[in-house]
């Protein structure tokens, strides 16, 4: 009888061994999953911020054309140019270090929009400001030669939020969440690019 108790007793010890190796590896996976989600929310809101200030740095031209006729605003502009010009730099060096492919991309961003927009700001201050009551848009600054480099940052930060590289279109999501809801890890660099682009529609042709 003791044996045949015994023998019962460890028989169980399968199953629930099991169960309980099952649950730990469950709540494993998904605390994983979720430190992921975490770090990739965090580096899409870094990815963002960059391109933003690089798309503020592209802004200059237009704002030093509208600058005072009388020159009062000169030093603010000055001014704040310097600290955009700052957080690209900062921007870059953390960009370099928490996600090398991307701050490549970023490097090369920041470079052409320096060489194209920064030769646009230059010529702005060389001319004469516009009048308080002219036209709205200034219509003779061209900065389409960036779109070239926004696509290719894009590319790489769609890539690098990704669950794997090039394949920017699969879902992250799941765990976690909630049943049904999902992530696209295409979307950061969509609304970044959107983002852009009604930036620059505001500006006019």
């Amino acid at each position: 009888m003791i044996a045949a108790d015994t023998a019962a007793s460890t028989g169980l010890w399968g199953p629930t061994l099991a169960v309980g190796i099952l649950a730990a590896a469950v709540g494993l996976l998904t605390l994983a999953v979720n430190q992921v989600r975490a770090r990739k929310d965090r580096q899409r809101e870094l990815f963002a911020d960059a391109f933003a200030t690089v798309t503020e740095y592209r802004e200059y031209p237009f704002i030093v054309r509208r600058r005072d006729l009388n020159g009062s605003d000169k030093q603010t502009i000055a001014s704040s140019l310097s600290a955009v010009q700052a957080q690209l730099n900062q921007h870059a060096a953390r960009l370099r270090v928490e996600a090398p492919r991307v701050g490549r991309a970023y490097a090369q961003l920041v470079g052409a929009t320096r060489r194209v927009a920064g030769a646009e700001i230059t010529r702005a201050w060389d001319l004469d400001p516009l009048p308080a009551d002219g036209p709205m848009h200034v219509r003779d600054v061209d900065l389409r030669e960036l779109d070239g480099v926004d696509d290719a940052f894009l590319r790489e930060v769609g890539d690098h939020l990704a669950v794997l590289p090039g394949m920017r279109g699969v879902q992250v999501g799941g765990l976690g969440r909630g049943a049904g809801t999902r992530t696209s890890a295409a979307a950061p660099s969509r609304q970044l690019l959107a983002r852009h682009q009604r930036r620059r529609d505001s500006r006019g042709p």
